[in-house]
Formats: structure tokens, C-alpha cells, sequence
């Protein structure tokens, strides 16, 4: 429950369909680059509020950002370097 900050990098996941942020309260960090993500369900943080403020999706295989949605405290993102389409590159 001391957990600030999250590396979860270079772990070769491909999809997320949901994540344990009750397990992590104080979490405000996660990192997420380089690996093979090419999908994030849109409600992985829906069924518990998180209070994270930075998110680093960089380098992975994402096409869409709808799952940002529950993500009200970011102040920080990045998700250079994946395929996004054309509509959602200027969200």
C-alpha cells in the first residue's frame, strides 16, 4: 500500500483487461512502455478509482485511447510511438 510509483515496462504484455488499483492506493505513477500492448480494456479502471498522474504507454501497439476515460487525476501521458489512429492522435 506504500507503492507511489509502478515499472511495469519490457515485460512483453500484450493486453490488459483490468488492473488491481485497490491494491495500490497511493499508486501515481505507472509505466507501461515497450511492450506489445495492443489492447486496454476501456473500463481496466473503472471498478476502482485511481489517483495516478502520470501514465507511460510509450512504445507499445495501441490503436485506441478510449480506456483514458477513467483516468480523471493524469496530468501526464505519453503514447509516442504507437500506431493510434488517425482520430485519436489529437485527443
Amino acid at each position: 500500500q506504500q507503492v507511489i510509483e509502478l515499472n511495469l515496462s519490457n515485460l512483453q504484455l500484450i493486453r490488459i483487461d483490468s488492473f488491481p488499483f485497490e491494491s495500490f492506493p497511493r499508486l501515481r505513477s505507472l509505466d507501461l512502455s515497450y511492450n506489445q500492448l495492443r489492447s486496454i480494456q476501456p473500463d481496466w479502471a473503472k471498478l476502482k478509482p485511481n489517483a495516478i498522474e502520470s501514465l507511460n504507454l510509450t512504445s507499445n501497439q495501441l490503436e485506441t485511447l478510449l480506456f483514458l476515460k477513467d483516468f480523471s487525476s493524469l496530468k501526464f501521458l505519453n503514447v509516442s510511438n504507437n500506431p493510434l489512429r488517425k482520430n485519436e492522435r489529437f485527443l
